[in-house]
């Protein structure tokens, strides 16, 4: 009697988990569709939980969920709006969250390199190969947040070979 009551909770417990993990990512949908009328930390919380939490999502809602995030660069002003347009010179990120205005929308560094970090860990792996999505668009935002230095790191190399 004691094994198929701990079956039973078991089956339970699973079901609760997956009923948790479902409302927890249309949260995540929802924030990252909308994320002007949130306040400043639901969206780093939430783009933070979707890296952490990518290994559980179903290869269903991958393509879904890496088109939002993409689509969050390119309205918070990393990204330009089309493909075929021109880079734009690295954004003035807002580290104030201003994200009352609707225009105003930008993502601030932090926000941005986090939504990148969340798209390749979605991509990362046998399920990213399965999809296959080009991260190129998550690459071009890495180079937008993170610019090369205008001068070298070392001003001088000197090589010296023994002879």
């Amino acid at each position: 009697m004691a094994e198929s009551s701990a079956v039973m909770d078991t089956q339970s417990r699973r079901l609760a988990q997956a009923a948790m993990l479902r409302a927890m990512f249309l949260s995540y949908f929802r924030v990252l569709k909308s994320p002007r009328r949130l306040g400043p930390g639901v969206l780093t919380a939430t783009l933070a939980g979707l890296g952490h939490f990518s290994h559980l999502i179903s290869i269903d809602f991958l393509g879904d969920l890496f088109t939002c995030l993409t689509t969050l660069l390119r309205q918070g002003g990393v990204l330009p709006p089309s493909v075929e347009e021109e880079l734009p010179p690295p954004p003035a990120f807002d580290d104030d969250d201003d994200m009352e205005g609707e225009e105003d929308f930008k993502l601030n560094v932090t926000d941005a390199l986090t939504a990148c970090h969340a798209a390749m860990t979605l991509l990362s792996g046998e399920r990213g190969e399965t999809l296959e999505i080009d991260p190129q668009t998550t690459c071009t935002a890495l180079c937008v947040c993170c610019p090369l230095p205008r001068r070298p790191l070392f001003s001088v190399c000197v090589w010296r070979t023994s002879g």
